[in-house]
């Protein structure tokens, strides 16, 4: 089961769960993995129903707690708001369990209009989680950023363009979406992904890990010293497995998020592929990631001065490769993707040279795995409250709005032009 989940296998994993559960009935994990392979695949309704019955005395009531609130949007009864706070005061629970009661008590205070009390919870669940990451030794490394970054920008010069025009694919199959998390990568390989000739794959790990080979390791190379035979076997490699997955599909979407870092490595090995960036106003964005449960590993999120920093950084990098970049490059914004949902759609249709589907705005309704934070809010029809998600909050966020001043909009960078 753990397996077919990290492999984003949702109808696999919720038929074996099934299947197993009638063997060992109650089973904790087995049951959160029917759960969540039911909700990938927006049967939201049903998971609903095993969350509830999984009950507070379930192995894990703090992991059905918060999944249920993030595949819904009704408010929560009070009953659920006391257990939410109980089980993160208990000290005898594991930290893991404490930080999912935070999460959702949080996120049921947000909705009962209850905000002061909604970014306690967010601090205590971040405070903690941020606390077990360091623990953990998974630390956000500013410096380390922003020297990668530096080097990015001294590697990919015009001069480097001409050196490398035979060694990439020129295939256009892949098609790359790219940006901040909760950025609105989800919203569009949703809609381009309910095109008929467009298969979206989700979040794959494929290109950080050829390009980990090609550069030895060192992370330092720049793409005229990769070995041309091994670049080659790679991108074959890579262009059969999106193929395998994608079936008789013209393009194959890969959206994950962090891609955004390696650019220029994805345009030098493949020059024709489409690349789609998606931005937002980075208030929403870092506010978001503050209040959305991303797990161990991600511990900027934990932080709203780190989200701020390292917002500011992809923000800035993300400039560069636009610039910097040749080849096909589409910038996506939030804001204007939801204020011109046609529009914008046809935009990005048309962008990846295919004729228009009258699907691709009903995206919503397309069935297909969704394996990412935003499972529930791309199975709903558009909606446009989550612009200026950051407002009613603003007395909370002074570390963040402070670090972010020079890039917002209407921000002091602005008005200096």
């Amino acid at each position: 089961a753990g397996t077919l989940q990290g492999c984003n296998k949702a109808e696999e994993l919720a038929a074996f769960c099934r299947a197993e559960l009638v063997k060992r009935p109650g089973h904790a994990d087995l049951l959160k993995g029917l759960v969540a392979g039911l909700s990938w695949l927006g049967h939201f309704d049903e998971a609903r129903t095993l969350c509830a019955t999984a009950g507070p005395d379930s192995a894990d009531p703090g992991w059905f707690q918060l999944h249920m609130m993030e595949i819904t949007q009704e408010a929560p009864a009070p009953e659920d708001i006391v257990r939410y706070q109980t089980r993160l005061r208990d000290e005898s629970l594991p930290a893991p369990e404490r930080i999912a009661a935070g999460y959702a008590l949080g996120k049921a205070l947000d909705r009962a209009g209850a905000r002061e009390q909604a970014m306690t919870a967010f601090f205590e669940a971040n405070s903690r989680e941020l606390a077990e990451n360091e623990a953990a030794g998974h630390r956000f490394d500013l410096n380390e950023l922003q020297a990668y970054a530096a080097r990015a920008r001294a590697t990919y010069t015009p001069a480097l363009w001409p050196q490398i025009q035979a060694l990439g694919n020129p295939s256009a199959l892949p098609v790359f979406i790219a940006g901040m998390p909760r950025s609105g990568t989800t919203l569009a390989e949703q809609i381009a992904a309910s095109h008929s000739r467009v298969f979206g794959a989700g979040e794959l790990k494929d290109v950080p890990r050829m390009i980990v080979r090609l550069e030895a390791g060192r992370g330092t190379t720049s793409p005229p010293a990769w070995d041309r035979d091994l670049v080659r076997r790679e991108t074959a490699a890579h262009l059969n497995a999106l193929r395998a997955l994608g079936g008789d599909a013209d393009m194959v979407i890969d959206k994950l998020p962090d891609n955004i870092q390696v650019l220029g490595q994805i345009r030098a090995l493949y020059p024709n592929a489409p690349i789609v960036i998606c931005r937002r106003d980075l208030r929403d964005v870092c506010f978001s990631c503050f209040t959305t449960p991303f797990g161990a590993r991600i511990p900027w999120t934990n932080d709203l001065t780190q989200c701020a920093q390292r917002a500011i950084e992809i923000e800035e990098l993300t400039n560069f490769w636009v610039a910097a970049l040749p080849g096909p490059i589409l910038e996506l914004r939030y804001e204007t993707l939801v204020a011109n949902l046609e529009a914008e759609s046809r935009r990005l249709i048309a962008f990846l040279g295919l004729d228009w589907e009258p699907a691709c705005l009903n995206f919503h309704q397309t069935e297909r795995t969704v394996a990412t934070a935003s499972v529930w809010q791309v199975r709903q029809p558009l909606y446009n409250s989550s612009v200026g998600r950051w407002r009613p909050y603003a007395a909370h966020l002074e570390p963040m709005l402070k670090c972010l001043r020079w890039h917002v909009p209407g921000g002091p960078g602005e008005a200096a032009g």
